[in-house]
């Protein structure tokens, strides 16, 4: 086992940035250096290292724990100073803990093969993707022991429950085969981005040599004490290469008009901040700096908070951010480092003891969670206190994460609102979006491309976009094109579409942007709904029940005005929808 020492003198060659003076950092990087001696994970740190010398040419963000490091700071593996920004060593690393380090690097999307590849080529057959086992849940189980004893599958399913099918007299066995295939593996497919790097080529009989993919999944890996290093693709890094070739952390942070224009919501086009929930979120919380976007990456997140406690985060919260960096959480667990401070202060324990519970409610440990209860006694708030920490089940929102697609989703912010033409091209380029063509078409429209094509990959002709394989035929009208691309080249806006507010009434048609059901409990529905009203115009709508949608264009309403968080939506009193030919019906 190597010592603190010779761990420090094997990294230090690689740390990229100088160590600051200061007690905080040197107290901090002496007990890293320590821990990660004592797990002698400093291999692991090189061959991380190495893949990203690799890959220099290309920008990238790093996730994972290792996202939470100091040393991984400094070496250049993640952007995020954890002193900085107060991220517990617990977070990354633990001397109650023996696992390896967990390292998540997105790559730009566009360069995901090349940097698999650079991978493969430097190690020759020692490097392979990861496999993933699916296993069969209830209903696949149900439907494979239907295939198997009854013969049944494909269309007879569509409209019935596989026990609906079964005989009477095969139903025993029909069970029993059922509860037998339930958690047995189904298939094996591909690792999304998992490599493993090994000392010594694996057993031919392990790797599949087409795919340099191996039949070892993260568990056995882990079993085999070998680090994976998650090779992911992100499209709004890709985003940001297509516009001037920069990383996400490489832009000013100091734009007003940036900030002002995430507060209004306009946010439709950069990656990871265009859903409806994330732009409400903007226009709630109003940042006025990366620290308040980091919150609100945080908040959208499904256990960050509850309904209520997100409610009260709203109230507290919004008029209190006249300075930047003033959005303080007052309540509430946003990150798993609010999980260990609030553990530490009631159990006036220890960082790492702290995050051991914390994984403890996660994981759903009852053990650990038994022993918890039972160190806080007849504590006051002790409702309040597992209210909170039971939230965070299933689902830990690491900071360094948060504040990697603060700064992604800031730096596309800042092209779209400095270069608008680039930014909406590379978007038409690179983003996979959920709403509809004619969003992202409309956006370029109107920072001054001219439409002659149908999809990437786009090509440029002055302020013309076009591609080889399709160009604009002569079509009659707007609808006429709506039906057959998904979107219009025309420069005006849809015909027939108006919004008209009387008090807290709206009266409105709009085009349908994206849409979503939720189950609101008690077995209630509803539908939101983004709609287009206007160029750049969009209204933010609640239909009552699950509507489909899908095979729709427009939806035209009366509704009520609601203001929830600061922000408004138009919950339906009436309403009907209509596919773009009916709509062209009914505007004459």
């Amino acid at each position: 086992m190597p010592t603190a020492e010779q761990t420090f003198e094997l990294l230090y060659p690689y740390f990229k940035k100088n160590i600051p003076a200061a007690t905080e950092y040197t107290d901090r990087l002496i007990e890293e250096i320590d821990l990660i001696a004592q797990q002698n994970l400093a291999p692991h740190f090189l061959n991380v290292v190495e893949v990203l010398s690799l890959t220099k040419d290309i920008p990238h963000i790093t996730r994972g724990s290792a996202g939470c490091s100091l040393v991984c700071w400094f070496i250049g593996i993640t952007d995020v100073d954890p002193v900085k920004h107060k991220i517990p060593l617990a977070r990354f690393i633990s001397p109650y803990r023996d696992d390896l380090l967990d390292v998540d690097i997105d790559f730009s999307q566009k360069f995901h093969k090349e940097v698999l590849n650079r991978i493969y080529a430097h190690w020759p057959g020692k490097a392979a993707r990861l496999s993933n086992y699916v296993k069969y849940q209830q209903k696949s189980a149900e439907k494979e022991a239907l295939k198997r004893i009854c013969g049944i599958k494909g269309s007879r399913l569509k409209n019935n429950k596989p026990i609906e099918l079964v005989p009477d007299h095969q139903k025993a066995e029909w069970k029993k085969l059922t509860n037998k295939l339930i958690g047995k593996k189904k298939s094996i497919s591909k690792h999304p981005g998992g490599v493993v790097v090994f000392e010594q080529p694996p057993a031919q009989s392990l790797v599949l040599k087409k795919d340099n993919q191996i039949l070892l999944d993260k568990y056995e890996v882990e079993d085999l004490a070998l680090l994976k290093v998650d090779v992911l693709s992100n499209r709004g890094l890709s985003v940001l290469w297509d516009c001037d070739q920069k990383g996400a952390f490489d832009y000013p942070l100091d734009c007003d008009l940036t900030f002002e224009m995430l507060s209004r919501g306009d946010s439709i086009g950069v990656v990871q901040g265009e859903s409806p929930v994330m732009r409400r979120t903007l226009k709630g919380l109003k940042p006025t700096c990366v620290s308040d976007l980091t919150l609100a990456t945080a908040l959208i997140r499904p256990a960050a908070l509850t309904g209520r406690q997100k409610g009260v985060f709203f109230r507290e919260w919004i008029g209190h951010n006249a300075r930047p960096g003033k959005l303080q959480h007052k309540g509430g667990l946003i990150f798993d480092e609010d999980a260990i401070e609030l553990i530490c202060d009631i159990l006036k324990c220890n960082p790492f003891e702290a995050d051991m519970y914390r994984r403890g409610f996660v994981k759903k440990n009852e053990e650990m969670m038994f022993d918890f209860i039972g160190k806080i006694g007849e504590n006051p708030q002790k409702t309040e206190i597992l209210h909170l920490l039971s939230n965070m089940a299933g689902f830990g929102l690491c900071k360094a994460h948060s504040i990697n697609l603060a700064h992604l989703i800031y730096a596309q912010a800042y092209e779209k609102q400095h270069n608008p033409k680039r930014f909406w091209l590379a978007v038409l380029q690179n983003a996979c979006s959920m709403y509809r063509p004619w969003v992202h078409i409309e956006g370029a429209k109107r920072a001054g491309w001219k439409i002659e094509g149908n999809k990437r990959p786009w090509k440029t002709d002055g302020d013309t976009l076009y591609n080889d394989q399709w160009t604009v035929p002569l079509f009659e009208s707007h609808f006429d094109q709506m039906s057959k691309t998904g979107f219009w080249t025309h420069s005006t806006w849809m015909p027939g579409c108006y919004y008209q507010e009387f008090g807290d009434i709206v009266s409105l048609c709009g085009l349908i942007a994206a849409h979503r059901s939720y189950h609101k409990g008690d077995r209630e529905y509803v539908t939101f709904c983004t709609l287009g009203v206007g160029p750049g115009q969009f209204a933010e709508v609640v239909l009552p029940g699950i509507v489909g949608l899908k095979n729709k264009s427009l939806v035209e309403l009366v509704g009520k005005i609601n203001i929830v968080n600061g922000v408004a939506s138009i919950t339906a009193q009436k309403f009907s929808t209509f596919t773009i030919w009916e709509h062209a019906k009914n505007s004459g």
